[in-house]
């Protein structure tokens, strides 16, 4: 989808977007939303990534976007959604899967900086049982790709289970359809 085709978004609801785009292989841009859920204005992505441009303040109530696996959110959603106004960020798979997070009052943006620090220990021991794997069989690197992946979004589900209340926000996942 191009931008062209994106834009037929703009003024309907965003569950519309989300239901167009969950299931195609690459990320197709991002919708951003009202407190009424209604599309306000759409950003183009590209085969992996949806470049977001400046949020304007007060505006934007939330975004919403694709995602190519079945990831959660990334670094990038999670520094948006914590150095922004945005309320809501949401994500959805192709398996017709959403994952939301939501401020709430009293939300805290160093829950980024804390995220952050807890994912590169979380690398670090994903690489070391990584390298066991490796020198103790022959793994095939698809394996160890899709291991990783997996690993990752283990670590965003149970990073934000776990912080939610400390920094105050609502993470919920479910399905699109």
């Amino acid at each position: 989808m191009d931008i062209r085709e994106l834009e037929k978004f703009v003024g309907r609801p965003k569950d519309e977007f989300e239901r167009a785009t969950y299931t195609l292989k690459h990320e197709v841009g991002a919708s951003f939303y009202d407190s009424n859920g209604v599309c306000i204005a759409v950003a183009a992505g590209d085969e992996n990534k949806v470049v977001m441009p400046p949020i304007p303040r007060g505006i934007v109530y939330g975004i919403t976007h694709n995602h190519i696996d079945d990831s959660l959110f990334s670094e990038q959603d999670i520094e948006k959604f914590c150095t922004t106004d945005v309320i809501e960020m949401r994500a959805t798979t192709p398996s017709g899967k959403y994952c939301s997070i939501r401020k709430r009052d009293g939300f805290n943006p160093r829950l980024y900086e804390v995220f952050i620090c807890e994912r590169a220990l979380e690398r670090e021991r994903v690489f070391e049982r990584m390298a066991i794997l490796v020198d103790v069989a022959s793994v095939d690197m698809h394996d160890l790709e899709r291991m990783r992946k997996e690993a990752f979004r283990n670590f965003v589900r149970k990073s934000l289970s776990y912080f939610s209340e400390k920094y105050r926000f609502i993470f919920t996942e479910g399905d699109l359809v």
